[in-house]
């Protein structure tokens, strides 16, 4: 029988999983490509609205600061693509009021619902990126999920997160920016003098240029401030780690004049980081602002057309997509280690008896152990051609002392482990083996020493609360491993008048170092 315990020396031989798709791009497209549709349709008409009303603005800005470009009469007409008109309201400036406020109401909609998708799709990446994760590690062959990879899953785990918000965000930005520049591009066709656009095309180079200066100096002074608090994690690992020998040396007060001195790197560091964040920002907000006003100014001036001051106009909308793009650039290379290292743990070797399809629809009545040998390492054997016999109708008591290996046959028994050598056979016929584990342990009740019950009582009271738990399951198999070691005489004495009463109808399975309890005995 194969060996998926520490002992499973051809681990690192195997090939990994196939028919893994991995994370990538591709991955997001293929997986999500409805909602991605979606994304796209409310990005659509958020976008191309936002932006008619930055023509349609433009352009009655430009009539009321330059009036004589007018030819005598004031005509109230909302535009939408180029030269065309989508609503001539003539004179009539309360109708074309009203209709703006309409389109401004639905343009902030379909905004607000843009945004609102755009987080639910991120959020939904990272659960199922989560749930796969988690359900890989519980596939997992045992030499795997004890490894460095457990490690490496937490990682990764943690870092689902920003992997979900980087595929979302960062399609989304992509394709905003594209489809304001497919809207400039058409509206430059309608532009008077090519001054404009070249105009407009070095001041978006320019802000580009100051994005990306802007950008690596924020990221460098993280940078640093993560390697002063990686410093800070391991001082504080160091004493937390290392509390009673500094005490003992009498190094009490050096360690802690250390610490303080961490703390206050990091202090500075954090001071700089955050002076820069605010410093570039507020340079750059500002600058966009001024430029973008003396520059309109100058075109209002010299250029009698409003088709160049709406093209312009149009131009500095495309800083904000162009932002988010360069972040998600910069966070695109190292989330792309973060990717590589998921794939490598989805494409893990996962064991291929979960999913066999034997299953018994028949109660179980009896399990054996057949001249079972198993080790954890080699010349380390835990046992060897051990017999155990278990029946449904009886209390089966395994009394052996601790290091015995009780919580190996345990992990034998649920297929966790698989042995050197030996059987272990249901009902006379299956072999455990040969079934399909999920379907297994669905069979199987199971409380230890140990719990998952998180309140505040003591020892005793969780151990007691946890086996209520078990009982209430109606299950076939009930296994008890060292179950009864922190009850008192009285709980001890119904615990097992209990165990008595289930075994008449179920087969279970008790466990401990302990001699039974001498009030059964009598």
């Amino acid at each position: 029988m194969r060996v998926f315990s520490e002992t499973n020396q051809n681990y690192f031989k195997k090939k990994p999983t196939k028919n893994q798709i991995p994370i990538s791009w591709k991955w997001f497209i293929k997986t999500y490509w409805k909602k991605i549709i979606i994304l796209i349709f409310l990005a659509t008409i958020s976008t191309i609205s936002f932006l008619l009303l930055i023509k349609n603005g433009a352009e009655k800005i430009y009539s009321l600061l330059k009036p004589e470009s007018n030819q005598g009469s004031t005509k109230y007409i909302f535009y939408s693509f180029g030269k065309k008109t989508l609503i001539d309201f003539g004179e009539n400036w309360k109708n074309y009021l009203l209709f703006a406020f309409f389109f401004i109401a639905i343009s902030c909609l379909f905004y607000l619902l843009s945004l609102y998708y755009r987080r639910s799709l991120a959020n939904q990446v990272i659960n199922d990126l989560k749930k796969k994760s988690i359900n890989k590690f519980f596939k997992l062959e045992e030499k795997a999920a004890k490894g460095k990879e457990k490690e490496t899953f937490g990682v990764v785990y943690n870092w689902s997160k920003a992997l979900g918000f980087h595929f979302v965000f960062f399609f989304d930005s992509l394709y905003i920016l594209f489809l304001t520049l497919a809207f400039v591009s058409y509206e430059m066709k309608f532009a008077s003098n090519k001054a404009t656009i070249w105009a407009g095309l070095i001041y978006l180079g320019l802000m580009s240029l100051l994005l990306l200066y802007f950008d690596y100096q924020i990221t460098q002074k993280r940078s640093e401030l993560q390697k002063v608090v990686e410093k800070q994690k391991d001082c504080e690992n160091e004493l937390i780690n290392n509390r009673q020998l500094i005490i003992k040396k009498g190094l009490l007060n050096d360690s802690l004049k250390k610490y303080t001195h961490t703390l206050q790197t990091v202090q500075k560091k954090a001071n700089s980081e955050a002076f820069s964040i605010s410093f570039y920002r507020s340079i750059f907000t500002h600058l966009i602002r001024l430029s973008k006003f003396f520059l309109l100014l100058i075109i209002l001036i010299f250029i009698p057309s409003a088709n160049d001051f709406v093209v312009f106009g149009l131009f500095s909308k495309l800083i904000t997509p162009l932002n988010y793009l360069i972040k998600g650039i910069r966070k695109h290379s190292y989330l792309s280690s973060t990717r590589k290292s998921l794939n490598h743990f989805l494409a893990l070797p996962e064991r291929n008896d979960i999913q066999k399809n034997i299953i018994i629809n028949e109660p179980i009545t009896k399990i054996e152990l057949k001249e079972i040998s198993f080790s954890y390492q080699k010349n380390k054997t835990v046992f060897k051609k051990l017999d155990l016999l278990f029946e449904k109708g009886k209390l089966n008591y395994l009394q052996a002392p601790n290091g015995f290996g009780k919580t190996t046959i345990v992990n034998i028994l649920f297929g966790l482990y698989q042995p050197i050598a030996g059987e272990i056979i249901i009902n006379g016929k299956y072999k455990l083996g040969e079934l399909n584990l999920k379907k297994w342990w669905n069979k199987i009740a199971y409380a230890e020493s140990r719990n998952l019950i998180k309140f505040n009582l003591s020892t005793g009271q969780t151990q007691l609360l946890d086996l209520k738990e078990t009982l209430k399951k109606e299950k076939e198999i009930y296994i008890f491993d060292e179950a009864d070691n922190n009850l008192d005489k009285d709980n001890e004495n119904i615990f097992w008048k209990k165990m008595e009463a289930l075994s008449q109808k179920n087969l279970v399975i008790i466990m401990s170092a302990k001699e039974i309890y001498e009030p059964r005995k009598q």
